[in-house]
C-alpha cells in the first residue's frame, strides 16, 4: 500500500509538472506569437509609411515645377508695385522709411495669417506622420505658388446643367416624357432656388502644363478653362514646327514696357521677348537723337 502511495504520488507530482511545463510553453508561445505579430504591425506600418510618402512624392511633382515665392512676399511685393506705379502717376513721393515699415507689418501679418491657416490644416488632417510637410516656409512657397501661377475658372452650376437637360433634353440624350416629367416634378424646387443658382462657380486652379510654358509679351498662345475645370492651351496664331509655345503671364494689351515689367517683377526676371526688346531698342534710339539734337 505504501508503494502504491508512493507511485500514485510521483505520478500527480509528474502530472503537475507536466501541467505546469505545459502552461508555461502556452505563455512562452503566445509571447512569441504576440512578438511575431508585433514585427508584422511594425513591417506594415513601414510599408505603409513608405508607400504613402511614395504617394505625397508623386502628388507633389506636378506642383515642383510652378514658380515658387513665400506668399507673404509676393502679396506685399504687389502691393508696393501698386504703390510705386500710383505715385509716380500722381507724380507724389512717400516717405521710403514708412514705406518700408508698412510692408514689413503686411509681411509679418500675412506670416502670421499663414501659421494659424497651416495650425488648423494640421489639426483638422490629424496625421502626424509627416511633420515636414507642416513647416510653415514650404506652406507659404505653395500659396506664394498658387499666387503667382493660378488661372481664373467657371464651372457651370449643376442646377444650371441639370435644367438645360430638362428644358433640351435631345441635347443630352434624355427621353423627352422623362424631361418633360421631372421637370413638372421639379419646377417648385427651380423657382425657389432663383436664378442665382445658374450662377457659375468662378475660382481659380493651379495647372502643371500651364506653369511650364514660359513667357512673352506677344504670346501665341493662351491658356483657357473648358467648363468641365480642365485646362486647355490654344495657338492665337500659326506657330511653325520647332517654335516655342509661349503664354502672356499678365494683362499685356495695352501696358507699356514699363508696367509690363513692373508687373512681372514679381516673378523675378526681366522680359526679353521680342517686344520688349524692340520697344526697349525704340527706345534707346530716341533717347540718342534727342541727345544729338
Amino acid at each position: 500500500a505504501a508503494g502504491g502511495e508512493g507511485v500514485g504520488s510521483n505520478t500527480a507530482t509528474d502530472g503537475a509538472e507536466q501541467q505546469q511545463a505545459a502552461a508555461e510553453f502556452a505563455r512562452a508561445a503566445g509571447a512569441a506569437q504576440r512578438g511575431s505579430d508585433k514585427q508584422q504591425v511594425l513591417v506594415a506600418a513601414t510599408s505603409n509609411a513608405q508607400q504613402c510618402l511614395q504617394a505625397l512624392q508623386a502628388a507633389f511633382l506636378p506642383y515642383a515645377v510652378g514658380h515658387k515665392a513665400p506668399w507673404w512676399d509676393v502679396v506685399a511685393q504687389q502691393q508696393d508695385e501698386a504703390q510705386q506705379h500710383q505715385d509716380s502717376s500722381d507724380g507724389s513721393s512717400s516717405g521710403s522709411d514708412s514705406e518700408e515699415v508698412d510692408a514689413a507689418e503686411l509681411r509679418a501679418q500675412l506670416q502670421e495669417l499663414a501659421a494659424d491657416s497651416l495650425a488648423l490644416l494640421r489639426a483638422g488632417l490629424q496625421d502626424d506622420r509627416f511633420p515636414q510637410l507642416f513647416d510653415v516656409e514650404l506652406y507659404g512657397s505653395l500659396v506664394g505658388m498658387f499666387e503667382l501661377n493660378n488661372l481664373a475658372l467657371a464651372v457651370p452650376a449643376p442646377v444650371a446643367r441639370y435644367k438645360h437637360m430638362l428644358l433640351h433634353p435631345a441635347d443630352s440624350g434624355v427621353d423627352v416624357d422623362d424631361a418633360a416629367a421631372a421637370l413638372q416634378e421639379v419646377q417648385p424646387l427651380l423657382e425657389a432656388l432663383g436664378d442665382d443658382a445658374d450662377a457659375p462657380a468662378e475660382g481659380t486652379g493651379f495647372y502643371a502644363l500651364q506653369s511650364c510654358v514660359n513667357h512673352s509679351c506677344a504670346p501665341n498662345a493662351a491658356a483657357t478653362c473648358l467648363p468641365s475645370g480642365q485646362m486647355v492651351v490654344r495657338a492665337l496664331r500659326h506657330i511653325p514646327a520647332g517654335c516655342e509655345v509661349l503664354l502672356s503671364y499678365i494683362e499685356e494689351e495695352g501696358a507699356s514696357l514699363q508696367e509690363r515689367r513692373a508687373l512681372l517683377r514679381d516673378y523675378g526676371f526681366v522680359c526679353g521677348c521680342e517686344r520688349c526688346s524692340a520697344e526697349e531698342l525704340t527706345g534707346l534710339l530716341r533717347q540718342q537723337q534727342l541727345v544729338a539734337a
